[in-house]
């Protein structure tokens, strides 16, 4: 399958982002997709935009039944007892 290349407004408006904003994120993190020229232009690879967002979201935690009881006793612990109206 062709790769599909956006331009910079496109390639923002992708990331929800101002092209402006699409600069600094280059500038500042390494980690960012470089564009690639095609002609004159600068053009983003869809694919490298999308395996940079995958990279950026937060990894799942895993259960760890320790720290469970430990809430659980804590949240029981400082429980406010129910009000029974008569």
């Amino acid at each position: 399958m062709p790769e599909t290349w956006l331009t910079v407004r496109a390639a923002a408006a992708y990331l929800s982002i101002t092209p402006s904003g699409l600069y600094k994120m280059q500038r500042r993190d390494p980690q960012f997709p470089r564009p690639s020229r095609l002609g004159r232009c600068p053009r983003y690879a869809l694919s490298e935009l999308d395996a940079y967002l995958r990279s950026k979201q937060p990894k799942p935690l895993t259960p760890d039944p320790e720290l469970d009881r430990e809430a659980a006793e804590i949240i029981l612990k400082h429980r406010r007892p129910k009000i029974v109206s008569e």
